[in-house]
């Protein structure tokens, strides 16, 4: 048994709200058995189901409930075999033949996992447009060979093919579920990974069991318990008072409260997620690309850095060098304001303008954005930031009626997760083009179908150049994924593609 002193609240409110409660009703030491662990979630989940899932909350219940034919290994961009055992690929790379593990069961009494829920799960996904068919677009057929053999036909070479089915668009649905439940299946999933969803309250908590069919080691902690707490503060609080076990944190002041502290341990890792402000070059002023050079020349990355810390690291570049075809050979913008205001005087706007910008309240946005807003207005663009709870910008974004957003992106460190994704007109929003730019379809094509690694690198490094000239976003820098744990939590991996390993995870006696 595990005691310690927790809120009882029905949710996390601003600090001085928070604090208030607090005094009012006191602290109550109450105890909990250690087959539940209580995580950080910070926002609210939108829906579950892998055709559409698309922000990180999702991704960190998604991550539990759902298996793939394969999988990274956590904290790498490495595959290794999931659901199947085993598979081979044509010398052409064209086919792959995957075979199934014998045994394996969905969540909830819905029977074997079968070759045809595989195609079910690809069909559905490319047939009905969902969010993840951008990432199948080199599938021809899918075919069932026998219970448990699948063989998928591209129509085209795909370098990244399998670093596809190992992310979003690979978990394996029920067919038998997604059709019992129709729409329902969004919000009530049924997987086949090792913990089964049991419950969702919404603003507060999403609720999940160890699935005693799991086909790999079995998790050691029997219920996870994701908690919504999106103010940072009060996840360090919570993290004080016992009422959160772990917690991913995104502010430096957060981390500095509890690195030097041996009462907790804090695990920091470089991720693969870049933040970006999004210029929409569908518009005006920013269909002009010396307005958006000017507002890549305003950014002061030197003091975002000194705030944002172990946090983020500042870069003014899209790529990092852990991608494939990374080139340094790019335009930079380097902090010049003098610069900026020329280039908007050129482009008709000596005297700036007005300029309103949208962000998600997740960290590292709401310290990173008044340096921004700042920087901004020093060269004459009266820029004002307004923050939205994270689901509700994400609903918000797919209008596309903006001038100008952010973009927090993690991704894969292969060039064509973000590519296909963030630049190429397809993704027009609903999707993940938020800046509406249009000038490198045929480049990522082409990268993506050379089956030369050599020829397919230099391609990318051509579009990185490209991207860096037209400049249709600003990169800001990378996430770093930083976790807060009491101390008698082990076995922490660090999901750094947006997602949060619970199976791994036991307490120390």
């Amino acid at each position: 048994m595990r005691s310690g002193q927790y809120l009882r609240q029905s949710a996390f409110l601003a600090t001085a709200l928070l604090l208030s409660l607090v005094l009012a009703v006191g602290l109550t030491a109450v105890a909990r058995d250690s087959s539940t662990i209580v995580a950080r979630l910070m926002g609210d989940i939108s829906m579950l189901d892998p055709g559409n899932v698309k922000n990180v909350n999702d991704m960190f219940v998604a991550t539990n409930v759902f298996a793939s034919l394969v999988r990274y290994i956590p904290g790498t961009s490495e595959i290794e075999p999931d659901l199947a055992s085993s598979w081979e690929v044509s010398d052409d790379g064209l086919e792959f033949v995957f075979h199934l593990r014998e045994g394996l069961q969905f969540h909830k009494g819905y029977g074997p996992v079968t070759a045809d829920d595989v195609k079910f799960t690809l069909d559905r996904i490319i047939e009905n447009g969902m969010v993840q068919a951008s990432y199948l677009t080199a599938v021809d057929t899918v075919e069932v060979l026998d219970d448990l053999t699948v063989r998928i036909r591209l129509t085209a070479f795909d370098s990244a093919f399998l670093s596809k089915l190992a992310y979003r668009p690979g978990f394996i649905v029920s067919r038998k579920a997604v059709e019992e439940l129709g729409d329902e299946f969004s919000l009530n999933p049924v997987g086949c990974g090792p913990y089964e969803f049991v419950e969702w309250l919404p603003g507060e908590s999403v609720t999940l069991r160890a699935f005693d069919q799991y086909h790999d080691t079995p998790p050691a902690i029997q219920n996870v318990i994701f908690k919504v707490v999106t103010d940072e503060t009060a996840a360090a609080f919570a993290l004080e008072t016992g009422e959160l076990d772990i917690a991913v944190v995104r502010s430096q002041e957060t981390i500095d409260r509890f690195k030097d502290d041996p009462g907790y341990a804090v695990d920091v890792t470089p991720g693969t997620s870049i933040r970006m402000l999004v210029m929409n070059t569908s518009r005006e002023p920013f269909d002009d690309v010396r307005v958006r050079r000017a507002v890549a020349h305003s950014i002061d990355r030197s003091t975002l850095q000194a705030i944002l810390g172990d946090t983020v690291v500042v870069t003014d570049q899209l790529f990092t060098p852990a991608f494939f075809g990374y080139t340094p050979d790019v335009t930079i913008y380097d902090y010049d304001p003098q610069e900026a205001r020329d280039l908007l005087a050129q482009a008709g706007y000596p005297d700036g303008f007005d300029l309103s910008i949208t962000s998600t309240q997740l960290a590292p946005w709401p310290d990173l954005m008044p340096v921004v807003e700042q920087n901004l207005k020093d060269i004459g663009i009266d820029a004002t930031v307004n923050f939205l709870e994270h689901a509700a910008y994400n609903s918000w974004r797919r209008d596309g009626d903006y001038a100008m957003t952010v973009m927090p992106l993690g991704r894969p460190p292969h060039p064509d997760f973000l590519l296909a994704y963030a630049f190429v007109t397809s993704q027009f929003p609903p999707g993940g083009n938020l800046s509406f730019y249009d000038k490198i379809d045929n480049l990522v094509d082409a990268a993506r179908a050379e089956i030369y690694e050599d020829l397919s690198g230099e391609l990318y490094q051509v579009i990185q150049k490209k991207l860096s000239y037209d400049v249709p976003v600003v990169p800001i820098g990378y996430q770093a994924v930083v976790a807060v744990m009491q101390p008698d939590v082990k076995g922490y991996r660090p999901g750094i593609l947006n997602g949060f390993w619970a199976r791994y995870l036991y307490f120390e006696d």
